[in-house]
């Protein structure tokens, strides 16, 4: 179980911190590895959980890196803001079945402002149709 760009918050999951490797991706400044572990180091098919939380999803790591670290059936979890999840949901449906699209929090959002707007969205995928064999 691995988070992309995490800083540890998912640690009490059991998911481990993991960046793309600036080598290979061209998104991924070399600066912000930061420590954390290189997806290069991960096995084919070794990933059963992917999670990103307000990190990007770059072209490389949809096309190159998930389909070959990803096993089929893992579960991919990304939150993000309402934008970039919904730029991202034609791509997720890609994937396999969405498990759950759920807006967490928002309570304390400007007054000039939708709460759905404010809040973290959050989709759950179980990945079926990502492998390139």
């Amino acid at each position: 179980m691995i988070n992309i760009g995490g800083g540890r918050e998912t640690d009490y999951l059991g998911f481990e911190d993991f960046v793309p490797d600036p080598d290979e991706d061209p998104g991924m400044p070399r600066w912000e590895v930061n420590g954390r572990r290189l997806t290069a180091s991960l096995k084919d098919g070794s990933v059963s959980d992917i999670c990103f939380r307000s990190t990007p999803m770059d072209t490389w790591m949809r096309n190159v890196e998930m389909p070959r670290i990803c096993a089929t059936g893992c579960r991919l979890t990304f939150a993000s803001n309402h934008r970039t999840v919904e730029k991202l949901l034609s791509y997720f449906t890609t994937l396999g079945p969405i498990l759950a699209y759920v807006p967490i929090g928002g309570e304390n959002k400007p007054d000039n402002v939708a709460w759905w707007s404010w809040a973290l969205h959050v989709v759950v995928v179980q990945m079926l149709l990502h492998r390139r064999e």
